[in-house]
């Protein structure tokens, strides 16, 4: 089929989509849908999504030109089927997270995470990442890759240049890649860090092999890399079984679990001055945090920061000034849900470094969104939270089936008699952001 290109180098203003001086601007309540085979070219502008953007089942959205940088932005989650970043000696930054369906493409040019996420799901790959054209995140961000591995050999989930080896099963695995180094003092490590989560994580006898680029390095020699991981309270060095200048990886086997890993040196030895921090349900549904550090030099204190799961930047909760070596704070408001904490331990020389991520399930207090019956035949109920705004349902591609407004409904029932079997995606606006869940027909 013929592909459509569109050049967006002038300004065309329509109902549902403004492109302003090779800007895409979907305006809020506006709505833009790919049909077929199409193929948009953005030259020297940005993509904002404050509307509904349906990318359609095979569209590629590219990123050209080399006059400026670009922006994915907007107040909604953009979903795209292929991503290709072609802006030679130039970046592009994500100012909200983004979903992608198959592929990230990369021919010239940079995409900074800036803070934000992107979630590959279980089918998209990084492709043709080199060292000038390649995702990059000093300002934090992670990308993420949920796939399903069973006795892998070799797998590399989400071309993220993790590759996974084992004989055991260990189900559903989400591979988050970031690219802050981790540091304290003059301690760090390389700015790339792998955290691997599968469901079955013991025993697992696997082998790592940890890619990495040069501009990654951070001015720690490349001949001495080795694999340190985090083992809740501190850091320890694996060493390696094989490494490679000339190729950029470091492996090692013989690994019994995963946890988050890095590479770094000896003479970088990464902080163990964390003895223990630890998360507390109360029976209040508050969360406690209890921490120890073995010694503190020129410590000002603690900054305890909190996220959600996916799609949610690090917010800060609180601070605790240096004292005696036990510390404690409590959470008074978590949030319903999965809830991550760390703590920013800062010196009162302006440094920094980041403690291990624990994390505690908070039951919901008010009414959480629920999908019943799941799977489903005829007619799904949906049970909104308080503070739900709209509903929008989408299926496994991405493609919008339905937009609603909620005004004061606690309890929605819809016909799905004739949509086909599959799964399906609905995404519930809320007063503080969106909630999601996955449900079968």
């Amino acid at each position: 089929m013929k592909q459509r290109k569109i050049i967006l180098s002038v300004t065309i203003c329509l109902a549902i989509l403004t492109m302003l001086k090779a800007q895409v601007f979907i305006q809020g309540g506006a709505q833009i849908d790919f049909t077929g085979s199409t193929f948009i070219s953005i030259e020297n502008g940005d993509f904002i999504n404050n509307g509904i953007f349906n990318a359609g089942t095979n569209s590629t959205v590219i990123f050209t030109g080399s006059n400026t940088d670009a922006h994915i932005g907007g107040n909604q989650v953009s979903r795209f089927i292929d991503l290709k970043i072609d802006k030679p000696n130039r970046t592009v930054f994500l100012d909200q997270d983004i979903a992608i369906h198959f592929d990230i493409i990369f021919s010239e040019g940079f995409l900074d995470l800036n803070g934000h996420d992107i979630d590959l799901g279980s089918l998209a790959v990084l492709a043709n990442e080199v060292e000038n054209s390649r995702v990059i995140g000093p300002a934090g961000g992670e990308i993420i890759s949920t796939v399903n591995l069973n006795a892998p050999v070799n797998r590399n989930p989400g071309g993220l240049g993790l590759f996974i080896t084992s004989t055991e099963n260990l189900g559903l695995t989400t591979v988050r890649r970031g690219h802050v180094p981790v540091t304290s003092g003059n301690s760090t490590s390389i700015q790339r860090y792998y955290t691997i989560m599968p469901n079955n994580n013991t025993g697992l006898d696997a082998t790592l092999h940890f890619r990495y680029f040069d501009a990654e390095l951070n001015n720690i020699p490349e001949a001495e890399l080795e694999l340190w991981h985090n083992t809740g309270a501190d850091w320890e060095p694996l060493g390696f079984s094989a490494r490679s200048d000339a190729q950029n990886f470091v492996e090692q086997s013989g690994i019994d679990h995963f946890t988050t890993w890095t590479l770094t040196n000896q003479a970088n030895a990464l902080p163990v001055e964390w003895l223990a921090f630890q998360a507390f349900l109360q029976d209040d549904n508050r969360v406690l945090l209890e921490w120890k550090t073995a010694h503190e030099q020129n410590n000002a204190g603690f900054e305890i920061e909190r996220r959600m799961p996916v799609g949610t930047a690090w917010s800060k909760l609180g601070f605790v000034p240096a004292a005696t070596g036990d510390y404690q704070f409590l959470d008074d408001k978590p949030l319903p849900g999965m809830n991550f904490y760390r703590l920013k331990q800062q010196d009162k020389d302006g440094t920094f470094s980041f403690s291990p991520i624990v994390s505690v399930q908070v039951h919901a207090t008010v009414t959480p969104l629920y999908v019943y019956p799941n799977p489903a035949l005829d007619e799904i109920n949906i049970q909104l939270p308080d503070d739900a705004m709209s509903i929008t349902l989408y299926d496994n591609l991405g493609r919008l089936l339905l937009t609603q407004t909620v005004y004061e409904e606690s309890l929605i029932r819809l016909n799905i008699n004739q949509l086909p079997s599959g799964a399906y995606w609905l995404l519930v606006q809320k007063n503080d952001g969106f909630e999601q869940v996955k449900w079968l027909k």
